[in-house]
């Protein structure tokens, strides 16, 4: 293992207002004039042009309201509240490349805010890891608790259940095997939770390997243009997004706790749900209070590069 990577420092940056402002402009003018001639001259098109016009006027709406939000920001009190909490870091491993797996470790153990725990929990992997977990075993920092358990292959929410249940965290994150968490994180995810109706932060998901070849760059713009578009203006109208990623999240541990039984034991027609994890416990988040997005927690997870991994991937979450 090469125990030593280049981590992205990530900082988003937005466009300068006027020119943001004046482009928009631009295009509402356009288009405005573009359907007052259709409602004019084709009497036929009417109906269409005023879905489109309507359309239109919702997307901007959408767009004006993501440019509105803003990442989560504290007072020195309630930073000193945050620093308080005790965080666990459950960590899913089922057949993941060592490397990347080392890399994810490694970027953990490199917070600006560290956790108080880490665990990883290899769901009955064919892939041997002995000589990454002895590693990190001994080289951990000795500020944080590491532990590496092995189960027989249960899925993904069994493997979070065996660190959730029974630790008295105060603040649960799940982060996938393949996710590397920019420096600040940790840090930066925490800070919605001085706010005690929030019991749930989506971190920001970017694409470690978005350069790639085509597919990792659409699924990169996709995936980053619904995080920055319609979840942002969820944020911002709602004060809540409706869907965390899995790949990297932050919940409150006494929710988490007291909705372990129906996590584990939710079943459709009489068989047991494996996905969903991610729905499921931003839901339970929402009925509690809010569950919000955290634009400067930012993490880069591994995205498909072929075609057939790719349709693996979107089964997986269907």
């Amino acid at each position: 293992m090469k125990h030593e990577y280049q981590i992205p420092t990530v900082k988003i940056k937005k466009p300068s207002p006027y020119l943001w402002i004046g482009g928009v402009a631009a295009v509402v003018m356009l288009l405005a004039v573009r359907h007052a001639w259709l409602l004019v001259s084709w009497g036929k098109y009417r109906f269409l042009a005023a879905l489109w016009m309507a359309y239109f006027v919702l997307t901007a709406i959408q767009w004006v309201l993501a440019w509105l939000e803003k990442p989560y920001t504290v007072t020195k009190v309630q930073q000193a509240r945050l620093d308080r909490m005790k965080v666990t870091v459950n960590i899913p491993v089922f057949n993941e490349d060592p490397e990347v797996l080392d890399r994810v470790l490694y970027a953990v153990f490199r917070q600006t805010r560290l956790p108080n725990r880490i665990e990883v929990v290899d769901d009955g992997s064919k892939v041997q890891y002995d000589a990454l977990r002895e590693w990190w075993l001994r080289h951990h920092p000795s500020e944080v608790q590491f532990t590496w358990i092995r189960q027989k292959n249960a899925g993904k929410k069994h493997a979070q259940v065996r660190t959730f249940d029974g630790d008295p965290a105060d603040i649960f994150i799940t982060l996938d095997s393949d996710t590397v968490l920019e420096a600040r994180a940790i840090e930066e995810g925490l800070k919605p939770f001085a706010d005690r109706r929030v019991h749930s932060v989506a971190g920001m998901e970017l694409a470690w390997n978005h350069d790639w070849n085509l597919l990792t760059r659409l699924n990169s713009t996709r995936q980053l243009t619904w995080q920055l578009v319609t979840c942002s203006s969820q944020n911002v109208m709602q004060g809540n997004v409706l869907i965390n990623r899995g790949t990297f999240a932050l919940y409150r541990g006494n929710m988490i706790r007291d909705v372990l039984p129906a996590y584990v034991g939710e079943t459709f027609c009489g068989r047991p749900i494996k996905l969903g994890d991610d729905t499921f416990l931003t839901t339970m988040a929402l009925c509690r209070g809010r569950a919000v997005q955290q634009p400067s927690a930012v993490c880069l997870a591994m995205y498909p590069a072929n075609l057939s991994h790719h349709l693996r991937d979107r089964k997986s979450v269907v």
